[in-house]
């Protein structure tokens, strides 16, 4: 596997898979505590905050 597949698994498709674990056990982990609004409000938070990153960074990208 050439150094271009490496670094798109390694970071891409792994990194992508560790960041949403990490949401979904944050967000179980509220739920459990009975933290309802907090595990609410921390996932759709993430999502709205990381649509308008892309976003952002789309805009930026195509400013240059």
């Amino acid at each position: 596997v050439g150094a271009n597949w490496r670094l798109f698994i390694g970071v891409g498709i792994l990194g992508g898979y560790t960041t949403f674990s990490t949401l979904a056990y944050e967000s179980t982990a509220l739920l459990e505590r009975g933290l309802t609004t907090h595990a609410l409000v921390y996932i759709f938070g993430t999502s709205i905050l990381g649509l308008a990153a892309v976003l952002l960074g789309l805009a930026i990208g195509r400013s240059l």
